[in-house]
């Protein structure tokens, strides 16, 4: 086995894998030797999972490969896969499995969501009280190690990893060390602070209007910028429901002096200071699709995630975004049934004119956490990814029938018909 890769690429010392990066490479089995080529070190990578691909077992000797040519390039430059561990903690075994498989199957994009409301379990080094306070428990916190450890795992697998923190919504974690970030809401109409139920906690998004909200982060970012080696950051800005500013008679008068005509505009400032200081680091950012969704102008250098339907994405296209897409490939959501086929059938072209293909620059399988964690499954083979296992636990037998009846009941089964199941996820789906 012989690999050969261009030298400059050494000489120039690119230690990580790059969003601009083409990796081609050429897999030529011989009869007395294999040749892999590839103009990167990421390439010969992938062509070393593609020979490893093409050995099997014969009669005649333990291992084979068959005398073959294969030219091999992605179609994508992002081939990423979103894994939530926010909602549940993914440990450090199960976040590097993860990236195992993602390079068994040339995926190049760890898209860590690793923040959320629920709990904060990334370890800042200028803020570590935010998972002092915002973690679910002290195990339950990614050390700075820990970060450097799944960078290296994955960098060795060709594969970046791009950290998404979440504002201005999604930050109610954060407000556990810091409460001043988030914005007080007065739900029931008074000066005290409430909650309303189903719109907004007492605190819960960031608060646009107060000065301390952008020096924190400017701070906060200009740590993740030298944690994490990617050229890009994911700054989220979906979800950034108005009511809690709504309600706020301090964020009301900011609006009327300074000639803010709607929270749209409140939402404008946030994302035009939030985008200022990320260009000020010299770092790229993707954000979800939700602002452009509100009216809110984003910078074209940013890269628009299309999540909420495949139907946005000439929308997007059509405004001239570099794109990638979600929807269609959201893991969680997947049931029982035969939807998986969906997945394969979900084709990003087939939405856009030939002259937009180019601003398609890959796609995201999303799993998020609400109901996934690294020991349960999802669901028996019916549930789905939803919040039906709920209405597992609230089947209650006796509820049907009358007292008198309830001693005919001799007891109940959990049912796992194996349509969709073999050994391999049985325990997971089971447990």
């Amino acid at each position: 086995m012989r690999v050969r890769v261009p030298q400059f690429i050494f000489r120039k010392k690119k230690k990580y894998p790059r969003f601009v990066f083409c990796v081609v490479d050429t897999v030529n089995v011989m009869n007395r030797q294999s040749l892999i080529r590839s103009n990167t070190v990421w390439g010969a990578l992938r062509g070393l999972e593609t020979f490893s691909q093409l050995i099997y077992v014969s009669k005649q000797r333990p291992y084979a490969v068959n005398l073959t040519v294969i030219g091999d390039f992605p179609r994508f430059k992002h081939r990423g896969v979103l894994i939530d561990s926010a909602r549940h903690f993914q440990t450090m075994k199960t976040l590097k499995q993860v990236l195992d498989a993602m390079s068994y199957n040339k995926f190049n994009v760890l898209h860590w969501h690793i923040v959320d409301d629920q709990s904060f379990p990334y370890q800042s080094i200028r803020f570590p009280e935010l998972s002092e306070k915002g973690a679910y428990s002290p195990d339950k916190v990614y050390r700075q190690a820990d970060v450097a450890g799944i960078i290296e795992h994955a960098r060795l697998r060709g594969i970046r990893v791009i950290p998404e923190f979440d504002t201005p919504g999604h930050t109610v974690s954060w407000g556990k060390s810091h409460p001043e970030l988030l914005t007080p809401c007065y739900g029931d109409g008074t000066m005290k602070e409430s909650a309303m139920y189903g719109v907004h906690t007492k605190r819960q998004i960031f608060n646009p209007i107060l000065n301390v909200t952008y020096t924190f982060l400017q701070r906060f970012f200009s740590e993740i910028v030298t944690v994490f080696p990617d050229e890009f950051v994911h700054l989220g800005m979906d979800e950034a429901y108005p009511a809690c500013w709504l309600s706020n008679p301090r964020i009301i008068k900011f609006m009327r002096k300074n000639n803010l005509d709607d929270i749209k505009d409140v939402q404008q400032m946030y994302a035009n200071k939030l985008m200022k200081i990320i260009t000020s680091l010299k770092t790229k950012f993707i954000v979800w699709q939700d602002p452009l969704d509100d009216g809110v102008k984003v910078s074209k250098d940013a890269i628009i995630e299309v999540w909420k339907s495949i139907n946005n994405l000439a929308e997007v296209v059509n405004m001239g975004y570099n794109t990638i897409l979600s929807a269609g490939w959201y893991l969680d959501l997947m049931s029982g049934n035969d939807d998986w086929q969906e997945f394969y059938m979900n084709e990003p072209f087939s939405y856009i004119r030939r002259s937009q293909q180019h601003l398609i620059v890959g796609g995201e399988a999303c799993l998020w956490a609400e109901y996934i964690e690294e020991t349960a499954g999802w669901y028996l083979d019916l549930m789905s990814g939803n919040d039906d296992w709920q209405e597992f636990y609230m089947n209650e037998p006796f509820s049907y029938i009358r007292r008198s009846q309830q001693h005919l009941i001799v007891g109940g089964e959990a049912c796992l018909w194996a349509e969709y199941i073999d050994e391999t996820n049985l325990q997971q789906r089971l447990w």
